[in-house]
């Protein structure tokens, strides 16, 4: 996230609806990652959906169309984290 952070100066070039799809991922992603076991599938694939979502600040892209694409997808894979944990959590318990 340290990476984000210093980024988040050039957040004036996102619309209101990016900075908040943003947010949400920034706090989805944190969550996520608290409730995984870092050695689980689940944990890999929270890590990598959380460098992607990190690379969207590497670069200053300049086109909107692309740079909420990728938020889409990103949020998009996000869901499907967190539904892959819930069922993983699920099965924990049922054990």
């Amino acid at each position: 996230m340290k990476k984000l952070m210093e980024r988040e100066d050039n957040m004036s070039n996102f619309t209101e609806e990016d900075k908040q799809k943003i947010n949400y991922l920034k706090r989805k992603l944190l969550e996520l990652y608290g409730r995984c076991d870092s050695s689980t599938e689940v944990a890999c694939k929270i890590a990598i959906v959380h460098q992607l979502f990190l690379n969207i600040f590497e670069k200053e892209e300049k086109d909107i169309r692309f740079i909420n694409m990728k938020l889409n997808l990103i949020y998009n894979l996000v869901s499907e984290c967190e539904n892959e944990l819930n069922l993983y959590e699920d099965s924990k318990l049922k054990m």
